[in-house]
């Protein structure tokens, strides 16, 4: 996912023996290429990526939502893109977070309009 997104910082650290975990909306994709077919080499994650937040997902970073494994598609595999290192979304990058904050100022400015008329 994080490959074609430019704002986005991948760990790529060297990977353990922990497998990667995804929540239900990221769910059957493939964790470089947003693949949805032939899902068929499961994601390990670093030693870091584990222990910081274990029970995150590693694609989107929702909190205490990771249930499922993450899998590699078949072509990812074959162009050995699972040898690369750790697959984890360190940070959301700043376009979500910036649609964070305008929506949030957006809620506060409707507020006030709702408070004065």
């Amino acid at each position: 996912m994080a490959t074609h997104q430019n704002d986005h910082q991948i760990c790529y650290n060297s990977v353990g023996p922990y497998e990667g975990k995804v929540c239900d909306r990221c769910d059957g994709k493939c964790v470089s290429c947003d693949s949805m077919n032939n899902l068929v080499y499961g994601v390990k994650v670093c030693d870091i990526c584990h222990s910081a937040s274990k029970y995150d997902c590693i694609l989107c970073g929702a909190r205490n939502q990771a249930k499922n494994q993450s899998f590699y598609c078949y072509q990812c595999y074959m162009n050995e893109v699972h040898k690369d290192g750790c697959p984890r979304v360190t940070n959301t990058g700043i376009n979500q977070l910036d649609k964070h904050y305008q929506k949030k100022e957006k809620e506060r400015v409707a507020q006030k309009k709702g408070i004065t008329n």
